[in-house]
């Protein structure tokens, strides 16, 4: 018999399933009410005229920076893991700078979670209701209050500052259009998942923080600002009512 006539003969007997559908994470599902155009020709063309400096650099040195910053918040996300689930350092750094870096985060998340009853890190939340889920940093319990924690190593402002932009859709028509209101509904949509799957029981109190490792042009850490975040979740339900209605997500 044929490969082929095989294969036909299998899928005769036993239907071949179809993918498991992954629900839709909170950044790309709070991404459908906000403009997010990135205009990196744009953006560079900017930049080359402030600094004088050709396009093709102008690219370079975004290119590099992004690389770097991605390398830097990948390790100090792994760094985390590691301590709030007990393991070995992973990574320790190749220069004396990094060794600084990566041990003031390991120490730092270590602490974080001293005396919790729970404490999981990078997270799957899947509501059981609606198609949005995702993972996210870090949930812990301790003295009677959940913590839902987000590691922020990016530069920008996260404070909510008028951007002269706000959300497109008629529930967030209200918001600035910038990194915190985004990153807060990020924590909430978390939020509105766990307790919608029933991991955070009803009544429960609940913290939000977005906790930003902010370093120095020799990737030093130089501070570790905490951010609270609010109570948005009456905000997430009409989000997900509009979302069903647009098709963008999807009752289970």
């Amino acid at each position: 018999m044929s490969g082929s006539a095989f294969l036909r003969m299998l899928r005769a007997t036993v239907p071949m399933k179809e993918p498991a559908k992954r629900d839709m994470g909170a950044n790309t599902f709070v991404n459908h009410f906000f403009e997010l155009p990135f205009d990196l020709e744009a953006y560079v063309g900017k930049a080359a005229k402030e600094k004088g400096i050709s396009y093709r650099d102008a690219l370079h040195e975004y290119n590099m920076d992004m690389q770097s910053r991605t390398g830097v918040g990948a390790r100090a996300h792994n760094v985390a893991d590691d301590a709030i689930k007990g393991k070995p350092q992973r990574f320790k750094g190749e220069t004396v700078k990094e060794i600084a870096v990566f041990s003031a985060i390991y120490d730092y998340a270590k602490k974080m979670v001293e005396g919790a009853d729970y404490a999981e890190s990078e997270v799957s939340l899947n509501a059981k209701d609606v198609t949005v889920g995702g993972r996210f940093d870090l949930m812990f319990h301790k003295d009677g209050v959940w913590t839902l924690v987000d590691w922020k190593v990016y530069d920008d402002d996260l404070e909510d500052v008028p951007t002269g932009e706000f959300g497109i859709e008629e529930v967030t028509k209200n918001l600035n259009n910038n990194s915190y209101n985004k990153y807060a509904l990020q924590l909430n949509v978390y939020e509105w998942a766990a307790r919608n799957q029933g991991l955070i029981p009803e009544g429960d109190k609940v913290k939000r923080q977005l906790h930003q490792f902010q370093f120095d042009d020799g990737n030093n850490v130089l501070n570790i600002k905490v951010i609270d975040v609010p109570d948005m979740q009456e905000l997430v339900g009409k989000m997900v009512e509009r979302g069903l209605e647009l098709g963008v997500i999807k009752r289970k």
